[in-house]
């Protein structure tokens, strides 16, 4: 008993009281098992040391319990939130108009229950969370990029890659498929399309055709099994080009770190300099997603000196201008969007750079700079991620 006292006390001191009502429950049960099994002599002679070794034991169990860290689950729902949903690793949500989903997170897993509408997530990998977005009984799972995923009205479900690699599994299929920056895959029960970036070809999946009936396929699709949402495989092609080196194919499998680790083994400068636009593009998002802004910078700003007018780098600005935001360079993002915009105002982002523009002016004091973006926004993007920021900022305080 006096051995075993002072440790309960220092816990106590260092961790504070469990609370009264838990501690006596505690010596309730021992005492009420201590008359069941013991004659009352040896429960008179050996409840103290008992007492004192549940305390001690107690304690620690509460220490555990108290350090844990918490979770985060709650409902995200379009018309009550202001600004796209940053959990704490920066990674953000962003929910279209009348999208609604459940979100929880912890500290290994994120997992967002996607009811109905669209919502765009971009993804740090630092932390290694794994991450799972249902919607209805598909399931989109990944490491660190950024995608949409779309849910509605009979079941209809899309999917849209932006950076990255994202597998996706559906009802119908028994294995998962991987998605790639620029791929799109629409579905409904029974029926999944595929348009890879790499082609533009358009791979649908549906169940086989009954025998007797029709199978001849629309001119601009080719239709195969449902087990399978890729084209049929082709003859070999002896002029086929040689293999990607390991760091790209370390990349397309969402293997980041790994990949930006070997592009530092073999020599970074090496690469820059040789690489052609298509494999500069995936060693900046490696390394972006990798955990190497700074590489990403190198790699994305190289891209834009040598091809300037390769389709690579038709969002190099952009690309690099959010790299800077990740940074915390605030000017040079600033200087990187606008330039996107007046190059190609009607760009695929040029919304998304409006919104970031809006927030970047906004968050320096800059009013009226973001005043005007966030017009331009709600006229380009009225239903858009950052509507509530342009509204409220569109808007003048009265």
């Amino acid at each position: 008993m006096d051995e075993l006292e002072p440790l309960a006390g220092a816990l106590r001191r260092e961790l504070g009281e469990a609370p009264d009502a838990w501690k006596e429950a505690q010596r309730k049960r021992w005492r009420e098992g201590l008359r069941g099994r013991m004659p009352r002599v040896n429960a008179a002679r050996f409840a103290p040391w008992a007492v004192a070794a549940v305390l001690v034991v107690s304690a620690l169990l509460w220490v555990a319990l108290s350090r844990q860290p918490p979770a985060e689950e709650r409902w995200l729902v379009a018309e009550e939130l202001t600004a796209p949903v940053r959990l704490d690793d920066g990674s953000t949500i962003a929910l279209d108009a009348r999208a609604r989903g459940r979100l929880f997170a912890d500290d290994t897993t994120v997992r967002f229950d996607l009811h109905q509408g669209r919502a765009s997530f971009d993804v740090v990998p630092a932390r290694k969370r794994s991450w799972t977005i249902n919607a209805g009984k598909n399931a989109v799972r990944v490491v660190g990029t950024r995608f949409s995923v779309s849910y509605g009205s009979g079941e209809a479900f899309e999917v849209d890659v932006e950076r990255g690699v994202v597998a996706v599994q559906v009802p119908d299929r028994t294995g998962s498929m991987e998605l790639k920056a620029g791929d799109h895959l629409t579905g409904a029960p029974g029926r999944i399309e595929v348009v890879q970036a790499a082609t533009g070809a358009l791979a649908a999946a549906s169940p086989p055709e009954r025998e007797g009936e029709n199978t001849q396929a629309a001119p601009a699709r080719s239709v195969v099994p449902a087990e399978s949402a890729s084209p049929p495989p082709a003859a070999p092609d002896a002029t086929a080009p040689p293999a990607r080196p390991e760091w790209q194919v370390r990349y397309r499998s969402g293997q980041y770190a790994e990949s930006v680790a070997l592009i530092r083994a073999s020599g970074v400068a090496k690469h820059l300099n040789e690489l052609s636009p298509s494999a500069l593009a995936d060693l900046a998002d490696a390394a972006r997603l990798g955990g190497d802004p700074g590489l990403a910078v190198r790699a994305l700003t190289l891209l834009l000196q040598r091809f300037p007018s390769t389709p690579e780098a038709r969002d190099g600005r952009f690309l690099r201008g959010r790299v800077h935001v990740l940074l915390g360079n605030a000017g040079a993002a600033i200087e990187d969007f606008e330039s996107y915009l007046r190059d190609r105002a009607s760009a695929r982002y040029a919304s998304e750079t409006r919104g970031r523009l809006m927030e970047l002016y906004s968050s320096r004091g800059d009013t009226e700079r973001a005043r005007e973006f966030a017009r331009q926004y709600l006229e380009a993007a009225p239903n858009g991620p950052y509507q509530r920021l342009a509204r409220s900022l569109a808007s003048p305080a009265r």
